[in-house]
């Protein structure tokens, strides 16, 4: 039988129990969301310099490629950088489906988030300070806001948004939080399914996946979507985000072992004294098998032999 981790609301949490815990991973997850921002918003700034009749600009095969290959680049390094302080979050969706799949508590996920937007609005100042106005770009998208594409519809938009971030979640906790999976090479699937997912929606949507990543332009420049879309890009990405870190947990990783069922069964059928005499049957048997000399052993034992010695002669001389 599967079983959930329950959300947790109460204490910080084991590997909180130190200020200095607390003020690095905060502040790990503010600078990487910085950096992610200003380094794949700005890709997005750089590369879109041929503008539309509605003032945006033109998303070429080129461009996507691009883009796909920033952002995914981007989150690999940063990820790598800062997975062992934090563990590289970077996005509200992330640590949305963290808490509720209970690895980590309350506290801890909204000083995450609090610390992902600011550091988006700094990212995205930054790029606002860097780079000339006339280069900012036009209308909706100005800043690399992220927003619908014409002849796309809010409930589209939601959609793409909720299933490419299902798809980042889902490998994120097939490749981090499974503890049989999880290496040092994670970051490197998470940034191929951000690259497969931007060259999949940017055309559409602008491949949000991650609330902090729209919410820093936004802000900064002044720009949220079309009639209001943005909502969209938080509805979207949390929501596709719990759901793939639950499906994960409950049909994946929650699966007992094959050994556990064994065992599960037999105390069902037969009672806990079953498991109890079946247990000590085979420590037994490990023992007598322990005592007993090996094969190898007994075949290099060099066989005894023995010789007759003949009793001295008493012949007279």
């Amino acid at each position: 039988m599967a079983y959930l981790k329950v959300p947790r609301f109460g204490k910080v949490g084991k590997h909180w129990t130190h200020s200095g815990d607390i003020a690095r991973a905060v502040l790990a997850e503010f600078l990487g969301t910085a950096l992610f921002i200003f380094v794949g918003v700005g890709a997005s700034i750089s590369t879109g310099s041929s503008p539309e009749t509605d003032g945006g600009t033109v998303m070429t095969d080129a461009r996507m490629v691009a883009l796909g290959i920033a952002y995914g680049l981007t989150l690999v390094a940063i990820v790598a950088t800062f997975a062992n302080i934090s563990g590289g979050h970077f996005n509200p969706a992330v640590s949305a489906a963290f808490f509720v799949t209970g690895n980590m508590t309350f506290l801890k996920t909204a000083a995450y988030i609090i610390a992902q937007l600011v550091g988006s609005i700094l990212g995205a100042a930054f790029l606002r300070a860097a780079i000339p106005g006339s280069l900012l770009g036009h209308g909706t998208a100005r800043g690399g806001v992220t927003t619908l594409a014409h002849g796309v519809t809010q409930a589209q938009g939601w959609l793409m948004e909720t299933i490419i971030t299902f798809a980042l979640v889902f490998v994120i906790f097939g490749t981090v939080v499974d503890k049989e999976k999880a290496s040092p090479l994670a970051p490197i699937p998470v940034g191929f399914i951000v690259a497969g997912n931007m060259i999949c929606a940017v055309r559409f949507t602008g491949a949000g996946m991650n609330p902090a990543r729209s919410f820093g332009p936004s802000v900064v420049f002044g720009e949220w979507g079309r009639h209001g879309q943005h909502w969209l890009y938080w509805i979207g990405p949390i929501g596709g985000g719990i759901i793939a870190g639950l499906t994960y947990e409950l049909i994946f990783l929650c699966a007992p072992k094959k050994g556990h069922d064994e065992e599960e069964d037999t105390t069902k059928k037969y009672g806990p004294s079953a498991r109890t005499g079946t247990q000590a049957a085979t420590q037994s048997v490990d023992q007598s098998v322990q005592n007993q000399p090996s094969r190898t052993a007994r075949a290099a034992r060099a066989p005894e032999v023995k010789v007759a010695v003949p009793p001295a002669s008493s012949a007279a001389v």
